[in-house]
Formats: structure tokens, sequence, C-alpha cells
């Protein structure tokens, strides 16, 4: 009777603690630019290592452009060119200098508001297959994951399954394999270009299975390569990257305004919109849907009286460390208490 009630506290604190992380959160990062979800779904896939010039070789995606059925854009990725920064512009929409993430180095969580925990505001269901520096920069708010170390065999056959059983609202597929010959066998290789391919075929796999579900399909990169391999600084083969939309509704996606270009911290105030969705006063970039101007969603922001937002982060980031910190120790001290209370019973 003891084990089963202390058992059923320690769960009960569990639950606790994570509400109350969420909801301080919640009420810090309070937006109102988007109260109503719309009926979209999203697919993003971050194809590591991709460099914009070398879409010509991925068939399925050029089949799709030439037929009017996708859109291409150059995404310019922003300096540095790696992949961690590369991750947390994508996923958040802020700049490198705002919310801190500036090297592949940087092994912390991020504390910039990302589009899995704006999702989870809404109750959408989030879902993720990658690489496990994603689940290192946002350990909260994944539903369904699968994070890979070494080999990225299985990451787009878990995630078709993960859109089989849950259809989830937002879900990120992160394969590794054209980073891996770019680092390997240097851009100008048969490897690179082969992985590129192989590639192709799996995003169109995964497409076939979810373009009749209401998803949008986003495919970008981190960062791109160098002709001998590598990246890093603002070569244009480094920051060039692809940014692609595939949709059944393509005709209902009204492009604000259409260019050739777009900046890598775009992607999330327009996939917040496709979802609809709030976006953040962090997101420096502009939704390609509706374009709004940074100014008018910081309005929106429910701190208003916030004249600094980077010093208000910083501030609010040393926030949230000090409480998780604070209940990484009780966490720990309720575990370790528990179990001397089983080993008596």
């Amino acid at each position: 009777m003891t084990v089963k009630f202390y058992s059923i506290c320690f769960a009960l604190y569990l639950y606790i603690t994570s509400t109350s992380i969420f909801n301080y959160e919640g009420s810090l990062y309070n937006l109102k630019t988007a109260p109503v979800p719309s009926k979209n779904k999203v697919c993003l896939i971050i194809v590591d290592g991709l460099r914009y010039d070398y879409v010509p070789y991925m068939q399925f995606i050029s089949y799709c452009i030439k037929n009017k059925k996708a859109l291409l854009y150059k995404s310019i990725s922003g300096i540095p060119s790696y992949s961690r920064p590369g991750y947390e512009r994508i996923l958040t929409g802020s700049e490198t200098s705002i919310n801190g993430i500036s090297s592949n180095e940087n092994k912390i969580l991020s504390l910039t508001p990302n589009l899995f925990y704006l999702c989870k505001l809404k109750k959408l269901t989030t879902s993720c297959s990658s690489y496990y520096w994603i689940k290192e920069l946002y350990p909260l708010f994944i539903d369904y994951e699968y994070f890979y170390y070494f080999n990225d065999g299985l990451t787009f056959s878990i995630a078709e399954e993960f859109i089989k059983n849950y259809k989830p609202d937002f879900i990120v597929i992160h394969p590794m394999k054209v980073d891996t010959a770019g680092h390997r066998y240097g851009a100008k290789s048969l490897e690179y270009i082969e992985a590129t391919k192989s590639i192709d075929l799996s995003i169109k796999k995964t497409w076939d299975l979810i373009k009749n579900d209401n998803y949008t399909m986003i495919i970008t990169s981190d960062h791109g390569h160098k002709n001998e391999g590598g990246h890093g600084d603002e070569c244009e083969d480094c920051v060039n990257t692809p940014f692609i939309i595939i949709s059944s509704y393509l005709d209902n996606i009204q492009l604000s305004k259409p260019k050739n270009s777009i900046n890598q911290t775009d992607i999330a105030p327009t996939i917040c919109d496709l979802l609809g969705i709030s976006k953040t006063i962090y997101m420096t970039g502009k939704s390609l849907i509706k374009n709004d101007d940074i100014s008018a969603i910081r309005k929106a922001f429910a701190y208003h009286d916030v004249k600094n937002f980077k010093d208000f982060f910083y501030f609010t980031s040393i926030l949230t460390y000090i409480i998780l910190s604070f209940y990484t120790v009780i966490y720990f001290s309720s575990f370790i208490t528990v179990i001397k209370i089983l080993k008596r019973e």
C-alpha cells in the first residue's frame, strides 16, 4: 500500500512539475497573433547539408516544380552556416544574435520559443524523426519522437509510421545522408549527388503518403557545402539552401509577395501561418503568407511595454534556467527518496 501510495505521489509530482513549467512559459510568452489553428498540417523536411543548386538532381521535386505543384525559393541561411544555428533559425525564426546558438559547440537547450512549443500552446500534435541534436535543443513538447546518433537509415520510415498512426499536425524529418557525403567527399563528388537523389526518392514516398491528408510539405536545409566539403562561413555554396513548398492545395496558399529568395528566418513564421498558430516577438523573419512586419507582432505581445526584447529575452532565459535547475534538484531528490522507500518495503 505504501509503495503504491508513494508511486502515485511521485507520478503526480512529475505531472505538476511539467505542467507548471509549461504554464510558466505559456504565460511568459502569451501571444495573440493567431488565436485559431487551421486544419492544415505541415511536414517539414530539413535535408542536412543540401545546397540550393543541387535541386535539379532531385527528380521528383523538379517534376513538381515544373508542373506547378511546388514552389522553389533560394533560402539564405545566415551566418554562421553551421547545423545547430541553422536548426535554431529554422525552428524559431530568430537570428543567431538573438537566440545565442552560434556554433555546433553550443550544446545547450534552446530558450527561444520554437515551433514545437507554439504548436503545443494550441494543442496541436507534434512529431520528430531526426538527428539527436534536435532533441538537445528542444527536449520538450514533441509528442512522438525518434532520434538517431550514427545511422539515419530509419529516419523516413519511422516518420512515416508516426504519420500513419498519429497524423501529427506538425512533423519534422531530418536526414543526415547528404551532409555526411559532403563532409567525406565534398559537394562536387558523385557520392554527394547520389545522396541527394536518394533523399529525393524518400521525399516522394513520404509525399505520396500525406498528399491527401491536408499536409503541406516544406523542404529546406540548415546549410550547404563547399565543393571540397565543409561549411560555416558566408560563401554562397554554404549559405544558399533550398526552400520548397509542395501542396495539393498550392492555389489556396496565397503568398503575399512571391520572390526568388527568402531568409532562413522566414520559414518559422510561414509555418505558423500555415498552421494558424502564434508567431513570437523573436521571429525576425517575415511570413511568405501574411508577411506581417515584426513590429506589428511585437505590438501584439502581452508585455507590450517591453522596449528592448533582447534584454528581456536574456532576463527570462536566466529565470527559465533557474526554474529548471530548481525542478531538477527536486526531481532527483524525490526520485532517491522513492527508491529508498521501495528498498525498505
